[in-house]
Parts: C-alpha cells; sequence; structure tokens
C-alpha cells in the first residue's frame, strides 16, 4: 500500500470474488468444498479486516464492487458444484464472459492480485 499510495488514493480491487464463486486452487478436489468453506468464513476477518488497515494505514481507499451486499447475496444462490467441477473454477463468470464473447485467450490467461503485481516490479 505504501508504493500504491505514491501513485493514488483509491484503487478498485476484485478482492471477495474468489471467495464468493470458487475461484482458488484449493477450491478443485480433493479439498474442494471445505476449503471453499473456510475461505468465505475467514473473507471479513482474516482478510477485508487486514486490508483495510493496511490501506487506511497510508491513505488508501480500496473500493470492493464484489464486496457489495446484493452481489455477494446474488452468489450465494449458487451450490457449490455450479461454481466448481473438474478442473475448472468461478464457474459462473466464465460462463457470463463466454456469452458475452470474451475470448478464451483473455479468459485463460494468468491473473495476478494487486499485492502479488506489485511485488514483480513495474512491467516492461
Amino acid at each position: 500500500m505504501r508504493e500504491v499510495s505514491a501513485y493514488t488514493d483509491t484503487v478498485v480491487s476484485g478482492d471477495c470474488i474468489d471467495e464468493l464463486l470458487g475461484g482458488y486452487y484449493d477450491h478443485l478436489p480433493p479439498a474442494g468444498e471445505g476449503a471453499f468453506r473456510r475461505r468465505l468464513a475467514d473473507l471479513i476477518p482474516g482478510h477485508l479486516e487486514p486490508l483495510e488497515a493496511c490501506s487506511s494505514a497510508f491513505g488508501v481507499r480500496v473500493l470492493l464492487p464484489y464486496g457489495d451486499t446484493e452481489f455477494m447475496r446474488a452468489c450465494s444462490v449458487f451450490g457449490f458444484n455450479e461454481m466448481v467441477a473438474g478442473r475448472e473454477r468461478k464457474r459462473p463468470v466464465y460462463d457470463l464472459a463466454r456469452r458475452h464473447g470474451v475470448m478464451e485467450g483473455v479468459l485463460l490467461r494468468r491473473k495476478r492480485g494487486l499485492v502479488s503485481a506489485l511485488d514483480e516490479g513495474p512491467s516492461t
């Protein structure tokens, strides 16, 4: 957040989507549903509260569109098997993206979170 604060005072983050829709690798079999339930239960105390504390300490506001109450309620209608099957994670997101014509190359690219992207330094 120190580095982020040198450039901006507000960021938009995709945090919460993986916890809500089974997006982590450990959500795949065999750990699967148990790992999903543990990460979801830890979302606020283990992730969002520390994120808020850290970002606030550096004067950075973090916007969490996937943390919206209405969005979270909408995600809760999916059963675990609708979110994760075989080697696919976050299936409702990918299904929606495919219906709207998002290219497979974009869908299958390596994803990085804000902090991990910063750890690698500036891209060239």
